[in-house]
């Protein structure tokens, strides 16, 4: 459970700054208000001007941390409900979506004993980059500006209920099957072996992703890249 929070203006990077304190052996979260060079996964960069909220949380789950993109995920969306953004979902494995255009990554990396789960919110960001034709803010969805701390301590305060959960009696993947974008829908699946596609049939306990293949064979994902086919 993230019961410190260490704020910073500006880093090179949250996930970064989260690693020098593994050895704290405490669970915690880094925030950052820019990041000089943000990354995504497989090493993207990530877009982070001022107006963004950059957190990492140090973790040490005890079991199914393959999960923790999921509670991510659903801490975002519970924090966007909250403050009036609707239609959000999420794409497989680790972006949320509002409307059909990105407003949040997530990326969960393992670091000695931890995980290291960063999340990227655009939350007052008014312009993006022509690298980013897709992306939106709170603040474009809602056509007003938010208390950026406010924000943080919700989203902290929600991912913090979830983990308590995941912890003891287990998070039942039916909390977030209504959220999961693309069920039923075609999409390509891209892993470090090949590319597939197929129809997106759900979601199983393990945050896997499920595919149906062209002959009704469904196939499970642990990790991979999903595109959509169809917007």
């Amino acid at each position: 459970m993230i019961n410190e929070i260490i704020k910073f203006k500006e880093v090179r990077s949250t996930q970064d700054a989260a690693r020098r304190l593994v050895g704290k052996k405490k669970e915690l979260a880094v925030i950052a208000l820019s990041q000089k060079m943000g990354r995504g996964r497989h090493g993207r960069h990530w877009y982070s001007p001022s107006g963004g909220l950059y957190v990492s949380l140090v973790l040490f789950p005890k079991s199914r941390p393959e999960t923790l993109p999921l509670l991510a995920c659903l801490a975002v969306i519970k924090t966007l409900e909250q403050y009036g953004c609707s239609q959000a979902s999420i794409l497989w494995p680790n972006d949320v979506l509002v409307d059909q255009r990105k407003i949040c990554g997530i990326l969960s990396e393992q670091y000695k004993s931890a995980y290291i789960c960063g999340i990227g919110l655009n939350v007052n960001i008014e312009e993006f980059s022509g690298t980013e034709p897709n992306a939106t803010s709170m603040l474009l969805d809602r056509k007003q500006k938010f208390d950026l701390e406010s924000v943080a301590v919700s989203l902290i305060d929600k991912f913090n209920t979830l983990y308590l959960e995941y912890a003891g009696q287990g998070l039942e993947i039916r909390q977030a099957y209504h959220y999961i974008g693309g069920i039923g829908e075609p999409v390509e699946i891209i892993t470090s072996r090949n590319r597939e596609t197929g129809i997106v049939h759900g979601i199983d306990d393990d945050w896997a992703i499920l595919i149906r293949d062209e002959h009704g064979v469904i196939r499970r994902y642990r990790y991979g890249e999903v595109k959509k086919l169809r917007w």
